[in-house]
Order: C-alpha cells, then structure tokens, then sequence
C-alpha cells in the first residue's frame, strides 16, 4: 500500500525533520501495528501515516491513541496525510481534538496542535527547508539513495547497455554508418 511504502521511503527523511533518530516503523514489529505507524520513545513523537484527508480519520486516530494510552509514552502526534493538496479543517473538528486530547490527556501532556501537527508533502519540504544545511544535504542523500533517487539507478550503465541494443539493431538493419 501507499502507506506502507511511504512509512519505509519517508522513515529516514523523518527522523532528520522530527529531529528523532531513533523514530521507527511500528508495523515491522507487529503488522498493522494499532493507530500509529512510526514512534521514538525517547524524543517523545509518534507518526501516523495515511492517505485519507478527511477530519474523522484524525478525530480517529486522536481517539485511538489516547484510550490505548500511548500518550504516557509519546508526547507528541503527528498525523502525515499523503497528498500534496493543502488541508483545511473545520474550527468545530480542531475544537473536538482539542477536547479529546484535554479530557483524556489530563496529568500526561499530549502535544497536537492541528496547524503543525497534521502535515502533507508540502509541509515535509517546509520542515526540511528549516533544518541546517548539513541536515539538507543528509536528506538528499537519502532521497538519492532510495529507490526514487538518482543515485538508486546506474544510469551510466543503463545508457551503456541502451547504447549498444540500439547499435547493435542499427547494424543489424542495415542502417549502421
């Protein structure tokens, strides 16, 4: 699923925009794991990835999280929804979350806050664009090296090979100069 291969693309652009180095992919250690996806207990945030954009899916999650409790163990939620589109909710949802987190949350401090805490695409490039240079060219890195980056694929070698299938047709063809 889309989900699952962005929680594995992503995990390591996460870790540098979340400043948690050991955030990991729940779902390794248990498939499906329950409400959220990727979590470092030590810096305190877990991450939920999702593709659904719509309120009741963070009022979900939201929900989800504090009955299992995980808020004595994370203190902060993100929920990273996969769209590049800009996300606007209604003031009566932002006010449910703020309710859910305020009466279950009491003595233990759960962070959300809709405005930085609910990100797209668009937002993970705001958050890289802030993070210092040597962190910026530690992404790309990343990125290059994964299997959507330009260091994943041998061009070089690929042109090679390319190169000599059209030579060789085009001697073959009698079309060869």
């Amino acid at each position: 699923s889309k989900n699952r291969l962005t929680e594995d693309l992503l995990l390591p652009v996460f870790r540098l925009a979340f400043k948690a180095p050991r955030l990991r992919n729940l779902n390794q250690a248990k498939v499906n794991f329950p409400y959220i996806d990727l979590a470092d207990e030590k810096s305190g945030i877990a991450v939920q990835v999702t593709t659904e954009r719509g309120a009741a899916k963070v009022t979900g999650t939201l929900t989800s999280f504090v009955s299992k409790g995980y808020q004595s163990r994370y203190k902060r939620l993100v929920v990273f929804v996969l769209t590049a589109s800009k996300l606007k909710y209604t003031a009566a949802s932002k006010r449910e979350w703020q309710a859910i987190c305020g009466q279950a949350c009491r003595g233990q401090a759960l962070h959300f806050d809709s405005a930085s805490d609910i990100l797209t695409t668009l937002d993970l490039l705001r958050l890289i664009q802030s993070l210092p240079h040597p962190k910026i060219r530690l992404v790309h890195d990343v990125i290059a090296r994964s299997v959507i980056g330009e260091a994943f694929v041998d061009v070089e070698s690929y042109l090679m090979r390319q190169s000599r299938r059209q030579l060789d047709h085009e001697k073959k063809s009698g079309k060869y100069i």
